[in-house]
């Protein structure tokens, strides 16, 4: 959206805007390169509350600006300008928090997905997300094209990151941000991952157009999944400090290994896409995962030392345990 400030010339208004510009350049320019001053001044204008500018020029109609009045516009703009800053200072300090966060093993292209597999979500246009980028050194305002999905039961969801800005049509619409911690998203999850009846090994099928894991030499092999809930226990209470995913690959000549974020990742896209298995004929497998389950999942409970420094424990929720072919 763009405002025009109309100023009518020799008023009040151009003399107060002129005192605005001067003191900004006293207070920016050592900060901002001179062929950028301009949007920062029209940024810091937009940050001085208009009421407060209206009452300094609405006190005497005709007359120029008195000493304490200039002062007043003075104080209003270096307000505008703090506010500026701490913006600037928050968004450059925030951007560099999330690029150093791990983001974990699934994409927001899995969510859509599986949005669409198992929420009978279907893509609608017209929506747009105000963002910010950072731009010689300055963050600058943009906008992007948001990602939106009408759920099954009509309710429209956003499904990016979009830095907690709001995502909306253009008849002004707003379409909340889809994440796994949804009830939407959840139910179905709790369901899909801990059916209520026992469920032994998945068999399944390798897509042919999908690389083996690296390590895996032939088929078939052994995958086991599992989510890691850290809890810090303190006396005052129990409280949650993340959920991580971690996975075994296991080869049916007795190779085994860990994967990373990245490599579990890749894997339960390729198994999203692979079928299922009628007839389930590699025993050796399936009783090398049995096998080995209760010493992963021994390991895994077990704090390290700076764990027990930190009060941290660990949940084991087992989610698969598949052999592919």
């Amino acid at each position: 959206m763009i405002v025009d400030t109309l100023v009518a010339t020799n008023s009040r208004e151009t003399h107060a805007y002129q005192v605005a510009r001067s003191k900004l350049v006293d207070i920016a320019s050592a900060l901002v390169p001179p062929d950028r001053f301009e949007g920062l001044f029209s940024r810091v204008m937009s940050l001085v509350p208009p009421t407060d500018l209206q009452g300094i020029l609405g006190e005497r109609p005709l007359a120029p600006l008195s000493e304490e009045e200039t002062r007043r516009v003075m104080d209003l703009v270096t307000r505008g300008f703090e506010n500026w800053r701490s913006f600037h200072d928050r968004f450059s300090s925030e951007e560099e928090r999330i690029r150093q966060l791990d983001p974990g093993s699934a994409s927001w292209e899995d969510v859509s997905d599986f949005a669409r597999r198992h929420l009978r979500a279907e893509p609608i246009e017209g929506f747009e997300a105000l963002a910010f980028r950072w731009e010689e050194g300055e963050a600058v305002e943009s906008t992007c094209q948001a990602n939106v999905l009408r759920l099954g039961d009509g309710q429209v969801f956003a499904c990016g990151d979009f830095a907690g800005m709001p995502v909306t049509s253009p008849d002004g619409s707003r379409a909340e941000v889809l994440g796994v911690n949804r009830g939407e998203i959840c139910d179905v999850l709790r369901t899909l991952a801990f059916p209520s009846s026992a469920a032994g090994a998945a068999h399944v099928l390798w897509p042919d157009n999908v690389d083996l894991p690296e390590g895996v030499t032939s088929k078939p092999f052994g995958v086991w999944l599992a989510a890691r809930t850290t809890l810090r226990w303190r006396s005052e209470g129990v409280s949650s400090i993340g959920t991580r995913l971690v996975g075994k690959l296991v080869g049916q000549d007795g190779y085994e290994r860990s994967m990373d974020a990245e490599e579990m990742g890749e894997l339960v896209r390729a198994l999203l896409a692979s079928s299922v298995r009628r007839q389930p004929p590699e025993a050796r497998v399936v009783n090398a995962l049995a096998a080995r389950e209760d010493e992963w999942i021994g390991a895994l409970r077990t704090p390290s030392e700076e764990d027990r420094r930190s009060e941290l424990r660990h949940a084991i929720f087992p989610l698969l345990a598949g052999v592919v072919a």
